[in-house]
């Protein structure tokens, strides 16, 4: 929301560094995201059901945490190697977050299907044995 409120142009439509609301917001996405898949990659690992996935969220995470301090250094100052092609560097962090949140998303689904799979299966079980 931050990033959105507080845009990273100036009033003439040019890049400006001096946008520290887009800064925050930046921070708090980019790394908030980043930890939140490694310190969740740890849970998942302990869940038979998650362990597959575990090891790409911790993955996930940690690339997003070096991609952002790497996008810091390499591409968002007007002098770095790499300003010419800083949308390019956010979007490819925006995919590999949503790469990431898409295929937890898919796992949850299906995780979810099987438990209210296994839980009418033992409501029925529950009705049969009662008659």
């Amino acid at each position: 929301m931050l990033e959105g409120v507080f845009p990273a142009i100036d009033a003439s439509g040019a890049f400006s560094n001096e946008q520290v609301g887009h800064t925050v917001g930046a921070f708090m996405s980019f790394l908030g995201a980043g930890i939140g898949l490694i310190v969740t990659s740890r849970r998942l690992a302990t869940d038979p059901r998650w362990r597959s996935v575990a090891a790409y969220a911790l993955t996930t995470g940690i690339a997003l945490v070096i991609l952002f301090f790497a996008f810091g250094g390499l591409a968002e100052s007007p002098g770095a190697p790499l300003h010419p092609w800083m949308g390019l560097f956010q979007w490819v962090m925006v995919a590999v977050w949503f790469s990431c949140t898409i295929v937890l998303a898919l796992r949850l689904l299906r995780v979810s299907r099987d438990s209210d799979g296994n839980e009418a299966r033992i409501a029925r079980s529950d009705t049969t044995t009662k008659r």
